[in-house]
């Protein structure tokens, strides 16, 4: 499905940090990145 450019879901998926840093060690995976290990583990498709 499509998203609006300017929705709520896309702005939580693609959005930076505001502020504050991470740690210089290994980066913790995004959240698009953990759902989408999640989803092809149950074996559902996504687009990209």
């Amino acid at each position: 499905m499509k998203m609006s450019k300017h929705g709520l879901p896309k702005k939580v998926l693609y959005s930076q940090l505001s502020s504050g840093h991470r740690k210089r060690r290994h980066p913790r995976p995004l959240f698009k990145d953990t759902i989408k290990r999640k989803l092809e583990v149950r074996d559902i498709k996504t687009d990209s």
